[in-house]
């Protein structure tokens, strides 16, 4: 079981299952809406000369969804070195 869940490349179908229930899971238990883009936002906030700009105020770049995005990079670092193979 645990060579197939952790190990082994998951078919397309069965990635887009997991992605989508947990999305759907993440929303009816939280109330917020599980994306990256505003994620991306918060990095741009962070990062570029934005502080006037009217379209980066709207959000706190320090929410919880900037923790995602890193989660995100870190998560497929470690699962890469998990499975001992960077090519």
């Amino acid at each position: 079981m645990y060579q197939k869940v952790f190990v082994n490349i998951w078919p397309w179908w069965a990635g887009g299952l997991a992605i989508g229930l947990f999305v759907f899971l993440f929303f009816k238990l939280t109330g917020n809406a599980l994306g990256a883009s505003t994620g991306y936002m918060n990095i741009c906030r962070l990062v570029l000369p934005t502080r006037n700009h009217p379209f980066f105020s709207k959000t706190n770049p320090f929410d919880w969804r900037l923790y995602f995005i890193g989660g995100i990079i870190l998560g497929g670092f470690v699962s890469t070195a998990l499975a001992g193979d960077f090519t």
